[in-house]
């Protein structure tokens, strides 16, 4: 007996049809789901690591990096961020201090976070991590102008490009804070370093990446809570502290 096509003439043009709007549906649906990446990735640093962000102005937030120490401040205004207690190393169980430090120390100012060799805008390395310095495709500078007078527009300093990418000592002295290239002076009786800004000298640093974003830098102390605990050769180093802001 011969088997009778029971399907309407339509349904082959009615399936194939089908076929092509659920086609166009889904590629619809993978754009839209690509988009979503993107924007759910904005946030993401080179190297698909999560950048630290804080929500509100006035908030602060511990850092997300592995064996990254200290806190992330965000000021209420003018988008200006402060590092506070900032320590890259391991957790020490067995001593004090707490922590043992790196070497060097990476930190990205894009991501607001420690970060790696490959993604750092800053290293910190040398004595006491206290020498700052940029790759080779950035550019360095200071200027013996105040940071909030920078970072709020009042003034355009002249800046003195730093050729050697690096930033330090300024002098081995208790009194002369010229600041030549350096942010700090070290005390040679007492063995201490000593930041000039604290003692009433002004020093911005000024930082361009390698894609021309370019940063202000105040740095500002090397010790636990910008206190030396104790008068003479103090130990609770290097904790960095200093602010910055993208101009």
């Amino acid at each position: 007996m011969k088997n009778l096509n029971v399907t309407p003439a339509t349904a082959g043009k009615s399936t194939k049809t089908n076929r092509i709007i659920l086609g166009i549906a889904a590629g619809v649906l993978a754009v839209l789901a690509v988009a979503c990446q993107k924007e759910n990735n904005a946030g993401l640093r080179p190297g698909n690591e999560v950048a630290v962000v804080i929500g509100n102005p006035g908030d602060s937030a511990a850092f997300t990096y592995a064996n990254t120490f200290g806190k992330l401040f965000r000021s209420s205004t003018n988008e200006i961020y402060t590092v506070k207690n900032f320590l890259q190393g391991t957790v020490n169980n067995t001593g004090n201090p707490p922590h043992i430090a790196n070497s060097k120390y990476y930190y990205s100012l894009r991501s607001n976070d420690g970060t790696d060799s490959v993604n750092a805008d800053l290293v910190f390395s040398g004595t006491a991590n206290a020498d700052v310095s940029v790759y080779t495709a950035y550019t360095l500078a200071f200027a013996r102008t105040s940071f909030d007078s920078i970072a709020t527009g009042l003034v355009s300093p002249a800046w003195t490009n730093i050729t050697t990418k690096k930033i330090g000592l300024n002098s081995i002295d208790t009194v002369n804070y010229t600041v030549v290239s350096g942010w700090y002076n070290y005390n040679i009786v007492r063995h201490e370093a000593l930041p000039v800004i604290e003692h009433g000298k002004y020093l911005t640093v000024k930082a361009t990446t390698a894609g021309g974003r370019t940063f202000i830098i105040e740095l500002q102390d090397l010790y636990s809570n910008r206190t030396p605990n104790a008068y003479k050769t103090p130990s609770n180093y290097p904790y960095l502290h200093f602010r910055y802001k993208e101009i």
